[in-house]
């Protein structure tokens, strides 16, 4: 028997009756909706034998000035554009199976907003891919998009301002019409690739673990440069870095975990991730497109505590695109042939549960609320969250998890804003070396902590960052790992 199959057997049981199963619905996937890949017997041999195709497509997203740009505490309005933001499109068929992944440059997207452009997809793209993923980069200096509801369905009832800035709902129809129209391009365009190849190399110099242990024993996001009361990290990045390399196509897809949020200010830019790309193009050829997807990075970003001359702003974006890509060129060099015997994608949708504050933490925030004393803690309690949340109807919230095979390699996709650790979890329990994890994929939930996470404390556990459960992020990475042993089977 070989590895895979015993893992999968072994796993077998758990699939079956584990504490994790209750929580996972199976949901079809078809046509820009969600959906599932299965063979009749005897199919298997022949898709193996089809050709396997991949094209790229983008489209400008850019909004207009004026708009609101999600990412801090206040509504910032754009007054320029530093670079265009992007939707740009991987597109890979095999036999009858299809898959569309979508880059936005976008702090984040609602899952109702991806369900629009899966129904753009549906009705513009002749072939129509099977499943389309739509994946944000996390750029702090993107284009606001709607909540999905808000951060609860009655948030806007419980505290109005929990958000601030504008949806331009004109903007949100451009960014649905042009998204599907560049994924029917790619569609049209799919023609073969003669050689993909799979290249891991490893940057550990832009990416920082942004949650440090104190003195005091407390655990704090972003303490300060050179403040004397850290001790430590709290946890380590992943410096990994793939790179799936078409060559037939002239595509070069990097995956790496970083949050893009170090251009600040006010005019709209992808932030580093437009940096690699142009670095990339310049030492491969124009005529080379790039897509980057960022992994798990929600505890992940490029301060460096210990750097005190560190900046920030544009300049900063470029150093650590132009680092990004060094470190892709060099991976470039070394790598294996990617056999794609098989491309295959499912989804689910797993039930998250909401928190619920104390009833003392409720009343602190009542009083702070009433008072004005530091109701916006940064590493603290926010209060306005927990009032939302101690007051909200809902009690959960579907996320959609799912997971691509591509041959050998496994890609998981979650949707908010993933510890690191959830990460190495998924790949842990995956058949499929690598696997790499996707965050803030078909929808925005927030940040999703481990259950450690949220002992430890920091911003990405409070109630403003992270409104579900402590087992939340645990049950999707579970959900995950069973989609991936499904594609195995």
């Amino acid at each position: 028997m070989n590895v895979r199959k015993k893992r999968r057997s072994a796993r077998e049981g758990e699939r079956r009756t584990g504490a994790v199963g209750r929580w996972v619905r199976p949901i079809c996937l078809g046509f820009g909706l969600l959906g599932v890949a299965c063979l009749a017997p005897g199919q298997e041999a022949s898709l193996a034998d089809a050709p396997f195709q991949a094209a790229y497509d983008e489209a400008d997203i850019t909004p207009p000035l004026g708009g609101s740009m999600p990412g801090y505490f206040k509504d910032r309005q754009a007054t320029g554009v530093l670079d265009p933001l992007k939707a740009k499109v991987l597109y890979l068929r095999k036999g009858g199976d299809s898959v569309a992944l979508v880059a936005c440059d976008l702090i984040g997207m609602d899952a109702g907003t991806v369900a629009r452009i899966r129904e753009a997809v549906a009705r513009t793209a002749r072939p129509a891919p099977r499943h389309v993923w739509v994946h944000c980069t996390h750029t702090h200096t993107g284009a606001m998009v709607p909540r999905g509801g808000g951060f609860t369905s009655d948030a806007a009832t419980i505290y109005p301002d929990l958000f601030p800035g504008r949806v331009d709902e004109e903007w949100v129809r451009q960014l649905v019409d042009r998204t599907a129209q560049a994924v029917a391009r790619a569609a049209r365009a799919a023609a073969d690739e003669r050689k993909l190849t799979l290249h891991e190399g490893e940057e550990r110099t832009v990416a920082h673990y942004r949650r440090f242990v104190m003195k005091d024993g407390t655990v704090r996001t972003n303490p300060g440069r050179n403040n004397p009361e850290v001790v430590r990290p709290a946890g380590e990045i992943d410096p990994r870095l793939h790179v799936l390399k078409f060559e037939s196509r002239r595509i070069v897809t990097v995956l790496y975990g970083l949050h893009p949020d170090t251009v600040g200010g006010a005019q709209y830019s992808a932030d580093y991730p437009h940096f690699l790309t142009e670095t990339l193009r310049q030492s491969l050829g124009s005529d080379w497109r790039v897509v980057f997807l960022n992994t798990c990075c929600g505890n992940i970003n490029h301060i460096n505590v210990r750097n005190p001359a560190q900046k920030g702003g544009p300049d900063e974006a470029r150093r650590i695109g132009a680092t990004l890509a060094g470190a892709t060129l060099a991976a470039l060099k070394e790598g294996k042939e990617l056999r794609v015997d098989r491309l295959a994608a499912e989804s689910t949708r797993v039930a998250s549960k909401l928190r619920r504050p104390r009833p003392e933490e409720a009343a602190e925030a009542e009083e702070r609320l009433r008072t004005g004393a530091d109701p916006f803690s940064f590493n603290g309690l926010f209060a306005p969250a927990v009032r939302v949340l101690a007051q909200t109807r809902d009690r959960e919230h579907p996320a959609e998890i799912a997971a691509l095979r591509l041959g050998d390699f496994g890609l998981a996709a979650l949707p908010g804003e993933i510890f690191v650790e959830l990460g190495r979890e998924v790949e842990a329990g995956s058949p499929f070396q690598p696997t790499r994890t996707l965050g803030l994929t078909n929808g925005s939930m927030g940040y999703i902590p481990t259950r450690q996470g949220y002992v430890e404390g920091g911003y990405e556990a409070g109630y403003r960052s992270a409104r579900y459960e402590p087992e939340n992020g645990h049950r999707w990475a579970a959900a995950a790992v069973r989609l991936l042993h499904r594609l195995d089977e």
